[in-house]
């Protein structure tokens, strides 16, 4: 059966569906390294101390940046996974093509953002009842109370980050299926740079670009802007095999 002859946004509900089941597995292993996340946060991401003669006071601050970069990561190496070849067979159960896999993967993709920021959310939570359980501090607070705008904005704003590096993934795992020496190439490139690049603030001012910056208007034009550029270059990319012959 073509696939003009088939309701392409009901293929792509059906991809999307089968991908969400299928895939249940990637959840779990979020869930482990957000676990994995949270261990490494109870050291804490900084002290400051002072004393007065025999007194003294030291302060010790935590915070689920930790928990962020590792979902990142996961929403990174998830999004490459999608491109293997093991992932892209499962759209041979359809009458579908580049268009329809890749609209279904980019689907999934910003489910499992949303998925990883409300479980990285619910994991900083985790981290002040672990706090609060097990360790013996004479007095904890949190540095600043939060309105609900900005915890809504926050939540919006992880999103946005971790859809922009699953989009980062995802264009790098079709450049290495359209030619398994960029496997060689890509990581030679970033290794390069930051060698060239160790003196320069170029990394600190891309850096900056994108993750200090406290509007959230900019913050969404950014991560959505580059997410976008980046899927419609993986898009192109993936023109160059059909799903299905």
């Amino acid at each position: 059966m073509s696939l003009n002859n088939v309701d392409i946004k009901r293929v792509i509900r059906q991809q999307f569906s089968y991908k969400c089941k299928a895939n249940t597995s990637l959840f779990t292993s979020m869930i482990v390294i957000q676990l994995i996340a949270v261990l490494f946060s109870l050291s804490g991401t900084g002290m400051i101390g002072t004393s007065i003669g025999y007194n003294g006071v030291s302060i010790q601050f935590y915070s689920g940046d930790i928990v962020l970069v590792f979902t990142m990561i996961w929403a990174f190496i998830t999004a490459i996974m999608l491109t293997t070849k093991t992932y892209t067979e499962t759209d041979y159960v359809f009458v579908a093509n580049h268009l329809t896999s890749n609209l279904s993967n980019i689907a999934f993709l910003f489910v499992a953002s949303v998925i990883g920021a409300i479980t990285s959310l619910l994991a900083v939570y985790l981290l002040k009842v672990v706090m609060l359980l097990f360790f013996d501090h004479g007095w904890m607070a949190a540095s600043q109370e939060i309105s609900v705008g900005q915890w809504v904005s926050g939540f919006l704003t992880t999103i946005f980050y971790l859809f922009m590096f699953s989009a980062i993934g995802y264009l790098i795992g079709q450049l290495t299926q359209r030619n398994k020496l960029f496997i060689v190439i890509i990581p030679a490139f970033i290794i390069g740079s930051l060698v060239i690049f160790v003196g320069s603030t170029i990394l600190m001012d891309i850096s900056q670009f994108y993750f200090n910056d406290s509007s959230f208007f900019s913050v969404f034009i950014k991560t959505v802007g580059t997410s976008f550029i980046l899927f419609l270059i993986s898009m192109v990319l993936s023109n160059g095999q059909e799903v299905r012959k």
